[in-house]
């Protein structure tokens, strides 16, 4: 499974693969930082994050969900990322953002 095969995802990228124990903790902060009507859409194996590499030096951690997270999902990850995680890191993402009036 790759990350093309999900309609909705957050990523993250590092440079160097996670320990176990942090991965974790990346799908836990994820969790709990999702809206109540998204979560972790897992696949038929329960399969709920996926790792593998691009460009031959970045590490990704796959999640897939149920919906596009929101601008409001995002900004809550990211910030509870930042107290969890003592390293550089890139977040992607398929986001719901509304159209601007």
């Amino acid at each position: 499974m790759i990350k093309d095969e999900f309609e909705h995802y957050v990523r993250l990228i590092v440079r160097e693969p996670l320990e176990s124990v942090i991965a974790r903790r990346y799908l836990l902060t994820t969790i709990a930082s999702l809206d109540e009507d998204n979560g972790i859409d897992a696949d038929e194996d329960d399969t709920v994050m996926v790792y593998h590499i691009e460009g031959g030096h970045q590490h990704c951690y796959d999640i897939p969900l149920e919906r596009d997270i929101s601008e409001l999902e995002g900004d809550r990850l990211a910030r509870a990322l930042e107290a969890e995680l003592e390293m550089d890191w890139d977040l992607e993402s398929t986001m719901d953002v509304p159209p601007k009036r």
